[in-house]
């Protein structure tokens, strides 16, 4: 980028990621441009010491050091700072109403659009339409699946149920009395592992990456809603060319009616 210093404009070479690895190195031919000898700064790696062992890090953002845990290194410091790492048991319960919300607005669209129970559909087209019912189906046994061992193993075991029609209702209560009891069991059921065993959140993403893929159901339901919506189109327009054919012929032969009816009436006037 350049910038005006109040004199003369300068030239100024800035790398967009940090640390050591990721330093900016210019080599001048010929022409110079002064970037060897006008260094402001250099790329250099965040170092923070944890338990006596030294991290490096190419940004402020230490991750990986504490599983679980990324550090946000702020300032340089001499003293040692005790970091205190506590579940948030609120924070979890208001990120998981999140998940519940946003799970429920799409079973509520496809109720909407397509009907249910005593909901009547709101398109016409789409009433009681397999493809949607296939799309809750499908997002419901998602979350139905038994994750892993013990005590907690599904959504019900941790306060998330499946309600008749198809969405879901956090109970804070249970949900909190899981959190105290054994929180990394409720976080397994809803991540997993991250070894061998898959948790609820992965099978949910996996059928919504089915369900939206090129060939999956949702795309599938609109190629054959649009070639649906060629036929008629084409229907339509040959229909509207016999309509227009029909017209110029009655057109015709009115004209040729009406120029009778006249040649008969001319000839009647001269009838004494």
């Amino acid at each position: 980028s350049s910038f005006f210093d109040g004199t003369g404009y300068r030239l100024q070479l800035r790398g967009l990621d940090t640390g050591t690895v990721n330093d900016v190195a210019v080599t001048e031919n010929g022409t110079s441009f002064g970037f060897a000898n006008n260094v402001r700064s250099t790329g250099k790696d965040a170092t923070v010491e944890i338990d006596g062992f030294t991290i490096t890090s190419k940004s402020n953002q230490v991750q990986g050091a504490i599983a679980g845990v990324t550090l946000a290194l702020t300032e340089v410091t001499t003293a040692p700072t005790t970091v205190t790492i506590e579940s948030d048991s609120e924070g979890f319960q208001k990120k998981l109403q999140t998940l519940v919300d946003s799970y429920n607005a799409v079973v509520s669209r496809i109720h909407t659009e397509a009907g249910f129970g005593s909901i009547k559909a709101s398109n016409s087209e789409l009433s009681g339409d397999s493809s949607l019912r296939g799309v809750t189906s499908r997002l419901s046994s998602g979350l139905t699946q038994m994750v892993g061992t013990g005590k907690f193993q599904t959504l019900r075991s941790i306060g998330i149920e499946l309600n008749n029609n198809g969405t879901l209702k956090r109970n804070g209560a249970t949900l909190s009395t899981a959190l105290a009891e054994d929180p990394e069991a409720v976080s397994r059921v809803l991540a997993g592992d991250d070894v061998s065993t898959k948790g609820l959140a992965d099978s949910l993403g996996a059928v919504a990456t089915d369900l939206l893929s090129a060939k999956g159901l949702i795309q599938t339901r609109k190629d054959g809603l649009s070639a649906r919506q060629r036929q008629l189109t084409d229907r339509a327009d040959i229909e509207q060319r016999r309509l227009d054919r029909m017209e110029e012929t009655l057109r015709r032969q009115f004209t040729e009616m009406d120029s009778t009816v006249a040649a008969n009436r001319a000839q009647g006037n001269f009838i004494p």
